[in-house]
């Protein structure tokens, strides 16, 4: 039997619910919508994300629909995992501010 991703979220104020078809893969997700958060993420602060295995290749990360890169190069990476490889954590650090007006979803495959 195929399974279901369901995400839960808040909308400007309002409980929004989704069911996707999934396959046989399970996932963990977390939204933070865009001005929903009271200020800045500074660069640097670590920022809680679902667990998962640093380095596993688990962690997908989109800022405002933009799939983006993990790496320790600030230059060349929007992000980097929190730990060392094979050790499970629940944070990644931003190499740049983000703003409230930015969206961040975080994928990880389980």
């Amino acid at each position: 039997m195929p399974s279901i991703l369901k995400i839960s979220r808040v909308v400007n104020g309002e409980p929004e619910e989704l069911s996707l078809p999934g396959g046989s893969v399970s996932h963990s997700v977390s939204l933070s919508a865009a001005n929903t958060r009271a200020g800045v993420i500074e660069a640097g602060e670590p920022y809680a994300v679902p667990g998962y295995v640093v380095g596993s290749g688990q962690l997908q990360l989109w800022l405002d629909g933009i799939l983006c890169m993990e790496g320790a190069d600030a230059d060349t990476y929007a992000y980097a995992e929190v730990g060392d490889a094979g050790n499970a954590s629940a944070s990644v650090v931003f190499h740049q501010n983000i703003p409230a007006t930015i969206e961040i979803f975080v994928r990880v495959s389980v």
